[in-house]
């Protein structure tokens, strides 16, 4: 059974999203993308991670939660300063939290999801069933990638506050992660009936980007950056580098480019910009001056996204050295983020699948991922770790499932191909490799080799660049 989600592509912000179900075997997946960002494993963290900036603002708040001024490390000082003061103050411990779980999103380092429910479990000792503490408990959640959790909170918030437009953004981020596709839908159209903002339009266009529709994600965004133009320099940012990794995805660079310029001009140290401007870089043959870009923010800011793509481009280059102690810093990072409490098997397993990892380990992370997320990722991840274990008809079954919503991911498409020749649906392996590389013919960078040796199989040219430096 295919089930879609049709989301209009009006300008206006209030544009509906109607959500149906339909039968149909779906045999090409030329007739269907992210991540984050993905690439499998960069794009799935940024369609998780970094859309959790922002909210709905109950209550007359603004769309988009602005960093506080005069900046976010003064505030949280500040706070500090106050609950050990007055211990007793569950405003200013709920606001703690909230600085924290931002200050999770904007530097990537576990342990601010330790102090963010510390600073949350003692404002629920004085104020339980507080919304407040339980919206910040729920994007925590889903930042930590708990989207199970995340829901049962939502539906919590909703229980104590019908009116809570917080729980519909909650609700509907976790619907997505959880494959709940239908589900997200309706709640968005509840959430753009009731407030046509950021939160909604930013929703909106992930939920039309994994249903294929790129032009209408674009259009979203866009309205998205237009809603937006009041808010903190952090979080235009963020959604000036959600369009560049969505254009750099579908094979715009020089588009995505400009977008991951203006990004970095609003915020100079926004990391999925700085991501995408070294992605732009190797597209276009620049592999030093990528990795010399990548090399002292990854200092600064060792995350799985920046570690990884350091690793992948140091194999490109040839630097087997360097690549090596990318991939084990990734692994060590990895260990401390489920250490914090975050979810973060299917990421790891995306990792260890096409980077040397144990089948078996990678089976047994993958099985955990798809129970856990059972979406288009949790199906994409589970197909390609049986296809490394051998397992081929298991991943053939499991792949048609990631190819459900027609989402036009180049990274999903060519796992289809590899596992369709492999079973012998040649031709279905070649369109669906010739596919891959139409829609971004930069998809994989560590990957080349694999993907070359894969299309000269299958008669499939890959791109002519692929072989400068």
């Amino acid at each position: 059974m295919r089930s879609d989600a049709h989301l209009g592509t009006s300008p206006q912000p209030g544009a509906r999203v109607r959500a149906r179900s339909g039968g149909g075997s779906q045999r090409r997946a030329s007739s269907r993308s992210r991540t984050s960002w993905t690439i499998a494993a960069f794009a799935v963290f940024a369609a998780i991670c970094i859309t959790r900036f922002v909210t709905a603002g109950d209550g007359g708040t603004p769309d988009v939660v602005a960093a506080p001024r005069p900046t976010l490390e003064a505030t949280i000082a500040r706070l500090e300063a106050t609950v050990a003061a007055t211990p007793d103050d569950a405003r200013s411990l709920q606001q703690l939290g909230a600085a924290y779980v931002q200050k999770l999103v904007q530097s990537t380092d576990p342990a601010y999801a330790d102090l963010a429910r510390r600073a949350l479990d003692r404002a629920t000792a004085l104020a339980p069933d507080a919304t407040a503490t339980l919206v910040t408990r729920a994007e925590l959640a889903l930042t930590l990638h708990q989207f199970a959790d995340a829901a049962a909170l939502a539906a919590q918030i909703r229980t104590l506050a019908p009116s809570s437009n917080d729980a519909l953004v909650v609700l509907a981020d976790a619907a997505i992660e959880l494959g709940r596709y239908d589900e997200a839908a309706a709640v968005l159209q509840e959430l753009l009936d009731r407030k046509p903002g950021v939160a909604a339009l930013a929703r909106v266009s992930y939920l039309r980007e994994l249903h294929g529709d790129i032009e209408g994600a674009l259009t979203a965004l866009r309205q998205a950056e237009t809603a937006a133009t009041s808010a903190s320099s952090f979080d235009r940012a963020t959604i000036a580098a959600i369009r560049g990794d969505l254009l750099f995805n579908h094979g715009r660079v020089d588009d995505a480019a400009a977008a991951y310029d203006a990004a970095l001009a609003e915020e100079p140290q926004q990391l999925v910009a700085i991501a995408g401007r070294a992605r732009v870089l190797v597209a276009r043959g620049a592999v030093a001056e990528a990795a010399a870009l990548l090399l002292p923010i990854v200092e600064r800011f060792p995350s799985v996204t920046l570690l990884t793509l350091q690793a992948d481009i140091a194999t490109l280059d040839g630097r087997d050295a360097d690549a090596a102690s990318a991939r084990a810093l990734v692994r060590a990072t990895i260990d401390l983020e489920r250490a914090g409490g975050a979810a973060v098997d299917l990421e790891a397993a995306q990792f260890e699948a096409d980077r040397g990892g144990d089948p078996a380990t990678v089976l047994d992370l993958a099985t955990n991922a798809r129970t856990a997320r059972p979406g288009v990722h949790g199906a994409d991840v589970l197909a390609w770790a049986r296809h490394r274990a051998g397992d081929h008809a298991g991943a053939a079954a499991l792949i048609e499932d990631a190819l459900r919503l027609g989402t036009r991911d180049a990274s999903i498409l060519f796992h289809a191909a590899a596992i369709h020749a492999t079973t012998g649906d040649v031709t279905r392996a070649a369109t669906e490799l010739r596919d891959a590389l139409t829609i971004n013919p930069n998809f994989t960078i560590a990957g080349r080799a694999e993907v070359a040796e894969l299309a000269g199989r299958l008669g499939v040219a890959v791109p002519d660049h692929w072989g400068r430096r």
